[in-house]
Parts: structure tokens; C-alpha cells; sequence
């Protein structure tokens, strides 16, 4: 992979971690809304909390519900919602005067019952340091649950109060044993959510406890707000990285480009020097043939010149001879002529011959000369080459010269090269480092979804649980006001007075047989009834006015009755036309979609037509009269438009809007669909809902929805022309 792809992979995941400090910002928005609006509280709570705003008389000396006000690890939160329980609702306040002004409130506006803490009338009985330093020393024992907690400062003794005698334990086999240690004194919690009670009970089972509920939620908002924070230093730190390795590309692409044109610049002098460098040498090649056939002709010339030295040696001699002898001869000529004149002739002779050999000497020595002449020009020719050969050597020294300087500066453009390639694998290495973290972020995102996933199914059950709280709670109310209504009724006793006059029952069967005795002599005494004259007067008039009401009622009974009649017989004439032009218009789409075939509508046998079944009677074509439930899928939603179109025809309406009502249709009877709608649509104004090709093209405007982004959708329009 390029170190480009590379850098577009982090800038890849540099937006997906936006994305996540987004999903991140988005949850801790919701939860801190949640929060401010008392969401997941009961509903007397909620309600006196959002009534009190803005009224700041009612707000001094409140401080707020429980839950909100503590601070719970992680780890504890499923004990410690189940050891607070329903305390987790109730309100705290400074003293009893502020309760006792918000229970008015909420008696007045009828909000609903609300439980108060008062933090100056709190009793706290926490467990004693000496009986925890014992416990301490059991198994399993993590300590006192008001201990383990955090509340808002100044708080303390309203978290003691709630939570002063709940222990916490590791597991329910430590609660157990640790119950039987303290003697089932208190009241210990599982880190799992398993209740040990005081006196021995137990409550516990499975649970879908992931996070923590309303207790843990300003938590949950405060480790929201860490881990945004977190990836938002994140985003920061691999952006900057990001910058800086894309600085660096740069610039080491740029180093790269201008070393890669120097060694291109270079490689093209070295390939210009070693072209000259060839041809040089070809051609001192070519010189060195031509010396060396220079040099075979002098040696040639040279063995020519020293035989014609020696022939004319050998010419010189015999011409020594040949004068020795014509000088002899003259003397013998000379003296010969006097001896003899007949020895002229040989004379003569003897001249020619003379002759002869001074023209051979003549020839002899022009041809010395002319060796002699080759011979100092072939001398010069070898100074020339010689001399050629010198500057050759010189400049083919200076070419490799040139070539190692070359050379030279093609080592550093490598060695630069091979820097860069370092700076590049540096540079893949830090793009390695930011995969790793960014392959570890996607793992902390998919762990923020499936903690997402799981707190929502928890805030499920929580709203269920809330539900069925709710649901008891009104139960309890409505069966205490009903006993004390029954009170009030049967004894003519308040709750207080019941209260003041209750005496301890020390056997149930004697309580029941004295409660037996007082009822039979109440019923022996019989009722008396001191209104019984103003009871009459009253029932009386109630009859009268009751006999008055009757009779008005039965006169208007009586023209109801002939209204409903007028009714009936006009509502029977109106169907039965309705029902024949419906039947005209319904055979005539049928036969303009079907194109041909016949529909019908029939009434069954009744005595009262209005009372009589619809029974429809189609034949598409090709196929027998037959009723609608013998058709095909598609034939059906085919007959089924074509009726909506004969009651259309009847009464055309503004607006028509289809959902899907051709998704059943074949291409073929689709198009004829569109088409037919196309046809009414100056008379009608349609809106369908389809995903159909067809009736898509025959639309004047699509609409669209997409969501581009979780939760966010956008519509999208187009103008289809004609």
C-alpha cells in the first residue's frame, strides 16, 4: 500500500472517530436531558419537579431525588440500585417545613404522593465501626454501601440514612454466610443483585442488568463526557499527526521529484559521456587499425627500401665494374683503333652497351630517391598519428575523468535516494502506529454500541418495571381509599380515630367471635332512619320528574321511528341507483384495464336491501364468469382497482392516495394501471406510494426518503418532464 492510500485510510478514520465523539456527544445530550427533566422518575416525582419550575419559593430548601444526587461506580451499580430500591424516587430537602410545604403543593395541584427525605430530621442508625471491622474479615465482605458511594458534599447524612445498614458482598454464597455471621441483622446486597434480608428472607433470580439505572445515570453522564473528551484528544492528536506525516510526504516527494530529475539529468550526461566515450574508442580503435596497417606498409616499405639499397649497392658495384671495364675498354678501343679499324663497329657496340647501363643507373638512382622521399613521408605520417594518438589518450583520460565525477554524483543521488526511502518506511511506520489505534478505537465504538444497545434494553425493562411500579402503587392507593372509604361508611371512623382506638389482638379467633357478637347485636337494634319523610319528598319528585322524562321520551321515540322509516326508504333508493351506476362504471373499467372481459356486482336474496351481500362476478379474458375468490392474486387487485375506479367515477374526490395497491400486478397489467391513472389525473390529483417502475414514469413529481445518517431523514424531490 502507497503512503498515500495510507494517509487517506487515517483521514478515513479520522472522520470515523468524529463520528463517534458525535454518537458520543449525541448520548450524553440524551442522558443529560433525561436527567434535567427527571426522566425514568416516578411520576409524582417528575411532576413535582417540573411544576416547581420557575417558583423559587418552593425551590429553597430542595435539593433534589436521591438518584440524582449519587455518585456509583461501575461495578456496584447493580447492588446498589437494588439496595435502594423505591429510595432511589424520594426527595431530598432540608427540613420538615420544606416537605411539608411540597406535600401541600402536590395535595393542591393533585400531582400524586411524593416521599420526602428532610436532612435535619433524618435518625441515622449506621452499623457500628467495630461490628465492620468484624465483617470485614469475612470472604467476599466489599464493605458498607453508604461507604463505597459518593453523594454531594454536605450530604452525607441522608446517604448514611438510606444506606447506613446495607452490606455488599461478592457473591450470594458471602451474603450467606455473612448473614449467619451478623446474626441476619442486616440487609446485604450481591454485587449480582441478590437480596439477603434481615431475619432471613431472600430475594434474587436472573436480570438483564447491564447499566446502571436511575442511580448510576449522572455517572453514566460523567464517563460520557471523560471518553468524548478522550476522543476528542484523540482526534486532535492523530490529526496533528496526520498534518505532520502529510507535511512530510510532501516534502519528501518534493526531495524525491528533485533528486529524481538530478538522476535523470545525471543518467542522461553518463549516457551522452558514454556514447562519446564508445564513439572515442571506436574510433581509436579505427586509428590503431590504420597504425597498424601504416606501420605493416613502412616495415614493408622499409624491406623494399633496404632491397633497393642493396640491389643498388649491387648497381653501384656493377657500375664500378661496368666503368672499370669501359675504361679499360677505351684504353682497348684507343689502342685497339690503331690496331684495328675493323674493330670500330665493336666499339660502338661497346658504347651502347655503356649507354644502356648509365640509363639503368639513372633509373636506379630516381628509383632510390623515390623510396627515399616514401620513406620521410611515411615518418611524418607516423609523428602525425603519434600525435593523434596523444590527444586521443588525453581526451579519452579526461572523459573517464568525467565518468567517475559522473559516477561520483550518481553514488550521492543514490545515497539521498536510499534516505528518502528511509524517511518513507519511517513514515509507514507511524502510519502502522495510527492503524493500530485506529483498529482499537473501532473496538472501543463497537463496545459503545453494544453498551448502547444493552443500556436501552435495560432502560426497557426499567420503564417496564416503572410501569408495574406505577401500576401497584395506584392499586395500593385505590385499595387504602377504599378501605377507608369502607371505614367511614360501615364505623363512621377516620384513619386517626382507628388509629387512637386500635387495641392489640392477642388471639385471632377471639377477635373474630367478638367481632361476630357486636355485628348481630348491631343487626338486632335494625337501621334507623331519622330522613325518612325528606326521603320520600325527594324520591317523589325524582318519579315525577322521572314519569315526565319517560313521557317525553317515548314521543320522541315515536318520531325517531317515522324518521328512521323516511330514512331507510330514501337510503334505498339512493343505493339501489348508486349501486346500478357503480355497477355500469365498475363493468366499464374492468373492460378498459382488462382490455375486455366483464364485471358484475349482484345483490344477494334479502328481504331488506340494505341488509343484502355485495357478491362481485368477473370474467378477464380467456377465462369463465367467476367469483372474485377464484381469481388469480394479480386478477383480484385488478378487479379491485377497477371497482375503486367505478366509485370514483360516481363521486371523483380532490385527493387520491394509494399505498402500494399495484405491488400484486404483473409489468404488463402495471403499465396499464399507470396509464389508466394517467388519464384521470386532470380530473383527480393522485399520490402514490409504490416502488413500481411503471407508475413511477407516469408520475408528474417523485419524492424520496433517504437517511443518510442514523435517526435523520431527508426528503428528496424531482420534476419528471414531459
Amino acid at each position: 500500500i502507497s503512503a498515500e492510500e495510507k494517509l487517506e485510510q487515517i483521514n478515513k478514520k479520522i472522520i470515523q472517530l468524529k463520528e463517534t465523539e458525535r454518537q458520543l456527544a449525541y448520548e450524553e445530550d440524551t442522558l443529560t436531558n433525561l436527567e434535567l427533566n427527571f426522566e425514568g422518575y416516578q411520576k409524582p416525582v417528575k411532576n413535582l419537579m417540573r411544576a416547581i419550575t420557575g417558583r423559587e419559593e418552593l425551590k429553597q430548601g430542595l435539593i433534589g431525588p436521591l438518584g440524582s444526587l449519587l455518585s456509583i461506580p461501575e461495578d456496584l451499580a447493580p447492588a446498589i440500585d437494588v439496595a435502594l430500591g423505591a429510595r432511589v424516587h424520594n426527595i431530598v430537602c432540608d427540613n420538615e417545613n420544606t416537605a411539608k410545604a411540597l406535600i401541600e403543593f402536590l395535595r393542591e395541584h393533585r400531582l400524586g404522593r411524593v416521599s420526602f427525605l428532610p436532612e435535619s430530621a433524618l435518625q441515622v442508625n449506621k452499623i457500628d465501626q467495630q461490628s465492620l471491622d468484624t465483617l470485614g474479615r469475612e470472604k467476599g465482605f466489599v464493605g458498607l454501601a453508604s461507604d463505597l458511594i459518593k453523594i454531594r458534599p454536605g450530604l452525607e447524612k441522608v446517604l448514611n440514612y438510606a444506606l447506613g445498614r446495607v452490606l455488599i458482598t461478592d457473591s450470594l454464597d458471602d451474603a450467606i454466610q455473612i448473614a449467619r455471621t451478623s446474626g441476619r441483622r442486616y440487609r446485604i446486597v450481591s454485587r449480582s443483585g441478590d437480596i439477603m434480608y434481615p431475619g432471613g428472607s431472600m430475594s434474587g433470580g436472573s436480570s438483564n442488568y447491564e447499566q446502571s439505572g436511575l442511580a448510576g445515570r449522572p455517572a453514566k453522564i460523567k464517563a460520557l463526557q471523560q471518553e468524548r473528551r478522550s476522543t476528542s484528544e484523540k482526534i486532535t492528536k492523530i490529526q496533528s499527526e496526520y498534518d505532520n506525516a502529510l507535511e512530510q510526504l510532501h516534502l519528501a516527494a518534493a526531495n524525491e521529484k528533485d533528486c529524481l530529475n538530478s538522476l535523470s539529468q545525471q543518467r542522461k550526461v553518463y549516457a551522452e559521456s558514454e556514447f562519446d566515450y564508445k564513439s572515442k574508442e571506436n574510433h581509436l580503435n579505427s586509428l590503431k587499425n590504420s597504425v597498424h596497417k601504416r606501420q605493416f606498409a613502412i616495415e614493408k616499405t622499409k624491406k623494399q627500401i633496404s632491397t633497393s639499397q642493396k640491389n643498388y649497392l649491387d648497381a653501384e658495384q656493377k657500375s664500378e665494374v661496368l666503368r672499370d671495364q669501359i675504361a679499360k675498354l677505351d684504353k682497348d678501343i684507343s689502342k685497339a683503333e690503331t690496331e684495328n679499324r675493323s674493330a670500330s663497329e665493336k666499339r660502338e657496340l661497346l658504347r651502347n652497351d655503356v649507354t644502356h647501363l648509365e640509363i639503368s643507373l639513372q633509373s636506379l638512382q630516381e628509383s632510390l630517391e623515390q623510396l627515399n622521399n616514401n620513406m620521410q613521408q611515411s615518418d611524418k605520417e607516423v609523428k602525425n598519428h603519434e600525435k593523434r594518438l596523444t590527444e586521443i589518450d588525453e581526451s579519452l583520460t579526461s572523459h573517464l575523468l568525467r565518468i567517475e565525477a559522473e559516477q561520483e554524483k550518481v553514488k550521492t543521488a543514490q545515497e539521498d535516494l536510499k534516505k528518502i526511502e528511509e524517511k518513507l518506511r519511517d513514515l509507514e511506520q507511524s502510519l502502522q502506529l495510527s492503524s493500530q489505534q485506529q483498529l482499537s478505537m473501532q473496538q472501543e465504538k463497537r463496545d459503545l454500541y453494544q453498551n448502547l444497545q444493552k443500556k436501552s434494553e435495560q432502560l426497557g425493562l426499567l420503564r417496564s418495571d416503572k410501569t408495574k411500579q406505577e401500576a401497584a402503587q395506584q392499586r395500593i392507593s385505590e385499595q387504602r381509599d377504599d378501605l377507608l372509604n369502607r371505614l367511614w361508611e360501615t364505623y363512621n371512623l377516620t384513619l386517626h380515630e382507628l388509629e387512637a382506638n386500635t387495641v392489640e389482638i392477642y388471639s385471632q379467633a377471639d377477635a373474630k367471635r367478638e367481632r361476630n357478637k357486636i355485628k348481630k347485636e348491631l343487626e338486632a337494634m335494625g337501621s334507623i332512619n331519622h330522613n325518612a319523610l325528606i326521603d320520600y319528598e325527594t324520591v317523589k319528585q325524582r318519579l315525577e320528574s322521572s314519569e315526565a322524562q319517560r313521557s317525553d321520551i317515548e314521543k320522541a321515540r315515536g318520531e325517531l321511528r317515522e324518521v328512521i322509516t323516511s330514512l331507510e326508504h330514501a337510503m334505498r333508493e339512493s343505493f339501489t341507483e348508486t349501486f346500478h351506476h357503480i355497477n355500469q362504471n365498475f363493468s366499464q373499467v374492468f373492460s378498459e384495464l382488462f382490455n375486455g372481459g366483464i364485471a358484475q356486482l349482484n345483490l344477494s336474496e334479502s328481504e331488506d336491501i340494505l341488509d343484502a351481500n355485495i357478491e362481485i362476478r368477473a370474467q378477464p379474458p380467456g377465462k369463465k364468469l367467476s367469483r372474485l375468490s377464484l381469481l388469480s392474486g394479480g386478477e383480484r387487485c385488478l378487479t379491485a382497482i377497477a371497482l375503486i375506479f367505478g366509485i370514483l367515477q360516481l363521486k371523483p374526490t380532490p385527493f387520491v392516495v394509494f399505498d402500494e395497491i399495484e405491488s400484486s400486478l404483473d409489468d404488463v397489467n402495471g403499465q396499464r394501471f399507470a396509464n389508466y391513472i394517467k388519464r384521470y389525473s386532470d380530473q383527480m390529483q393522485f399520490i402514490l406510494v409504490t416502488h413500481r417502475k411503471p407508475t413511477m414514469e407516469a408520475a408528474d413529481r417523485l419524492y424520496g426518503i433517504t437517511m443518510q445518517e442514523r435517526g435523520i431523514s431527508r426528503i428528496l424531490s424531482m420534476k419528471l418532464s414531459n
